[in-house]
């Protein structure tokens, strides 16, 4: 048996994902008599007020799709479930709701749980962490992950702010840099906020010590290098822009994603 978190659901109905959404549709008609689908109510909670929350269905569509969502095994978050959540949320440092979403996997017996918001390969209580959309990338003699691809990218972004590690990159066609801080959503869009250690300019001035807001888009040749940074920085006024949701962030408390 296998469960899905809310953000496999959430990208089989987002147009806006046009790489991820197909993979997680596949794995949503995967399940099989000898491999079923499981879900919670934590998990169809999520899912119909994300896909509100970010106007990817009508209220009438949330309803119709969380309808034929509980058509598969749910498992109901009781009392002693949840307490369980907060035991394994304090020893192994977990978020408490991914915590929650381990567990119901466990109780319901899978070996597996879809998701992209918690740390791939992992197996805690018995039950194998994987992330569906990550693509494995080897790392060359010259020390460095290197992503080309679009899905590529957001995974070395999530990994190097995760582990803040310095990430190198052409941007608009100009080499920079630095420490990614801060990945989310700024007016529906994916933005990230950058401390620029090296690089050139527009006017192919080398420049260094800047914060920047840049658009993931626009990045190619992005490298995961061996070095690290030690975390947060001082901020100067505005710096730090108002997300409305938070991916992975150094500086920030990242919310779980959808």
């Amino acid at each position: 048996m296998i469960f899905a978190d809310s953000n496999i659901l959430v990208y089989a109905v987002d147009r806006r994902e046009p790489v991820k959404r197909p993979i997680a549709q596949r794995l949503l008609r995967e399940p099989s008599a000898s491999r079923t689908l499981v879900l919670s109510t934590q998990v169809l909670q999520e899912f119909y007020t994300t896909v509100l929350r970010k106007r990817m269905l009508t209220q009438q569509e949330a309803a119709a799709a969380v309808l034929d969502l509980s058509a598969n095994e749910i498992v109901t978050i009781t009392p002693e479930l949840v307490l369980r959540a907060i035991d394994l949320h304090q020893q192994h440092s977990m978020h408490y709701w991914d915590a929650v979403i381990v567990l119901s996997a466990a109780q319901a017996g899978c070996s597996t749980v879809y998701s992209e918001d918690m740390q791939h390969g992992r197996t805690i209580a018995g039950v194998e962490i994987v992330n569906p959309f990550r693509r494995e990338i080897h790392e060359p003699s010259t020390a460095y992950l290197q992503a080309s691809t679009p899905e590529a990218v957001d995974e070395v972004l999530r990994e190097a702010i995760a582990h803040r590690r310095l990430i190198s990159f052409h941007y608009e066609g100009r080499p920079k840099e630095g420490e990614p801080h801060d990945y989310g959503l700024i007016g529906g869009e994916r933005r990230l906020n950058f401390f620029q250690t090296r690089g050139r300019s527009r006017n192919g001035v080398e420049e260094s010590g800047k914060w920047k807001t840049l658009d993931p888009a626009k990045m190619s040749q992005v490298r995961l290098l061996k070095a690290s940074f030690p975390g947060t920085r001082a901020v100067a006024r505005g710096a730090h822009k108002k997300w409305e949701e938070v991916i992975a962030s150094v500086t920030l408390d990242a919310t779980r994603k959808r």
